[in-house]
C-alpha cells in the first residue's frame, strides 16, 4: 500500500479528506502503526477553529490506537504486529524530565498533529522514540476503549487521583465537577469509584448533564441554576462548602465558580465512545464535534 486516506488542517474551519503518501520510518527508533481507532479531541478545536494560529499542511490527530506496521532497527521493545495505545505526544525515554518521570516536559517531545509531526487521524502514522512512546495493549480490550486510553481518560482519571487518593474520608466528601465534555466524564466515572457521598457535575449543555446523570451524578446547569446550586453544595455540606472541586473546563469563569463552592482548606484540581463514523466522513465529523453536537467523534480508520 502505498497511498493512503488522511485528515489535513487546510486552515481554520478548513479540513479535508486526503490521499498522501503512507509514512516510512526515518529514523532507527522509529514505528509506523496501522491506526484502527482515531478520535477527534477538543483540543483540536482550537486550531480547526483558528484561535491556535497555525500553518496549514498537516495531518490531524492525536488519539489513536492500532497495530505496529513497522519497527526500525533499534526498536527493542516492539514488534510488527503489537496492539498499542499512544499517548499525544512523543517522549525520548532519556533526557532529565523523562528519567524523572515527567515525559511531558521532555526536551524531544512533540505533539502528534501539528506542523512538526503529523498526526494520526490517517490509515498510518510514524511514532518517533517508540519504545518510550507507545503503550502495548494489555490482552483483550476492546480497541474502541483502547483509543480512550491515548488521551481523555487517564487525563480525567488523574484529576480525580489527585483530588481524591489523598482524602481519608473519601466516602464522606461532597465533590463539584464542572464541566461535563468527553475528559470531565472520564473524572467523572473515576470519581465515583471512590463513592463520595455526593457528586454534582455541574455544565451548561442540557445533553452533557443528561450524560452524567446517567452516569450518577446529581446534574445541574450553570445558566439557569446558580444561586440553587450554591444553595445545595451548602445544603449538603452544613454550609461550609465543596470538599472537593474538579475543574474540567479550564476557562477562568469556571474556576471562579469552583473557588466560591469550595469550603476552605480543600482540594481544587483543574487540569465515550459516542459518535463512531469512517475516516473518509471526518469533514462532517467535525462540523458535529464543533457544534456540540456529540460528546465525543471516533474516526473508523479501516472505513
Amino acid at each position: 500500500m502505498s497511498a493512503m486516506k488522511c485528515v489535513v488542517f487546510d486552515g481554520p474551519k478548513q479540513i479535508s479528506v486526503q490521499n498522501r503518501p503512507v509514512p516510512t520510518v526515518r529514523d532507527a527508533k522509529d514505528v509506523i502503526v496501522k491506526v484502527r481507532y482515531t478520535a477527534l479531541c477538543g483540543s483540536e478545536l482550537h486550531v480547526f477553529r483558528g484561535h491556535q494560529p497555525s500553518a496549514p499542511g498537516f495531518i490531524m490527530g492525536h488519539e489513536f490506537s492500532g497495530t505496529v506496521h513497522e519497527v526500525g532497527s533499534d526498536v527493542k521493545n516492539l514488534k510488527v504486529g503489537d496492539k498499542i495505545v499512544s499517548p499525544f505526544t512523543v517522549s525520548c525515554g532519556e533526557c532529565f524530565y523523562c528519567s524523572r518521570g515527567f515525559s511531558s516536559r521532555c526536551k524531544e517531545c512533540l505533539l502528534f498533529g501539528c506542523p512538526l509531526l503529523d498526526g494520526a487521524q490517517a490509515e498510518y502514522v510514524r511514532v518517533p522514540w517508540a519504545d518510550s512512546t507507545v503503550v502495548k495493549a494489555p490482552p483483550g480490550i476492546d480497541e474502541l476503549k483502547l483509543c480512550l486510553m491515548a488521551d481523555i481518560f487517564p487525563t480525567g482519571f488523574f484529576a480525580a487521583e489527585n483530588a481524591l487518593a489523598s482524602q481519608s474520608f473519601a466516602e464522606e466528601a461532597v465533590v463539584v465537577l464542572i464541566g461535563c465534555g468527553p475528559v470531565g466524564l472520564c473524572a467523572l466515572i473515576a470519581a465515583l469509584e471512590y463513592k463520595p457521598k455526593a457528586l454534582l457535575a455541574v455544565d451548561g449543555v442540557p445533553s452533557r448533564l443528561d450524560k452524567a446523570k446517567e452516569l450518577g451524578a446529581e446534574p445541574w446547569n450553570y445558566l439557569t441554576q446558580a444561586e440553587e446550586l450554591e444553595a445545595r453544595v451548602k445544603e449538603l455540606t452544613e454550609g461550609r462548602g465543596a470538599d472537593v472541586v474538579i475543574e474540567v473546563v479550564g476557562h477562568s469563569s469556571a474556576l471562579d465558580t469552583g473557588f466560591k463552592l469550595l469550603r476552605p482548606w480543600e482540594q481544587f484540581q483543574a487540569f465515550m465512545t459516542d459518535t463512531i463514523m469512517p475516516l473518509s466522513d471526518a469533514v462532517k465529523g467535525y462540523e458535529i464535534f464543533d457544534s456540540m453536537k456529540s460528546l465525543k467523534v471516533i474516526f473508523d480508520a479501516e472505513k
